[in-house]
């Protein structure tokens, strides 16, 4: 099933706990979303584009485990939890672009396609299994400091990255 909300006035999204969906593309480019929480864990394809989004906390995605294709851009995010995406098993492609992060830190446990073009990043960190990026775009920011932190499998206990002792990388992106 997919569930077309695109053009609506929407604002926010949350699914009742004992509700089931079951819809594998999920569209709202609304321009009024300012909220998501407790999505289906069906989706396949998300796309939260052109809304009003600010912070992505932890949790907000940890439903969607099968979910491959997230698309953010074009909101006004500023602030992401740094393992906001940790519980998305499937996810292959993230798109940040088009919105107002600065210092970016991001946590990720598989391969991914990660975009964050055209925002305003100073710094960005990443903490990556053994070949957990598949590229990473940031074009047109004002990148100054870039940190790759490669996970090890023996060196994957601790839940705080920024606590573990991943050996610094060097690290190509587009």
């Amino acid at each position: 099933l997919v569930l077309d909300l695109s053009k609506q006035k929407i604002d926010s999204i949350e699914a009742d706990d004992d509700d089931e969906f079951f819809y594998t593309l999920f569209d709202i480019d609304s321009k009024n979303i300012v909220y998501v929480n407790n999505l289906s864990s069906t989706i396949v394809f998300l796309y939260l584009g052109e809304n009003n989004l600010k912070y992505i906390s932890e949790g907000t995605f940890d439903t969607l485990a099968q979910l491959e294709h997230l698309d953010l851009s074009n909101n006004k995010i500023v602030n992401v939890d740094c393992q906001a995406f940790l519980k998305c098993k499937s996810l292959q492609t993230l798109d940040l672009s088009r919105n107002s992060l600065v210092n970016v830190a991001l946590e990720f446990n598989k391969s991914v396609e990660l975009d964050l073009n055209n925002n305003v990043i100073v710094t960005l960190t990443l903490w990556v299994k053994e070949a957990a990026i598949k590229k990473v775009f940031v074009r047109d920011n004002e990148l100054q400091t870039l940190r790759v932190f490669l996970q090890s499998k023996q060196n994957t206990t601790s839940h705080h990255p920024h606590q573990q002792g991943g050996k610094d990388e060097d690290f190509t992106v587009y």
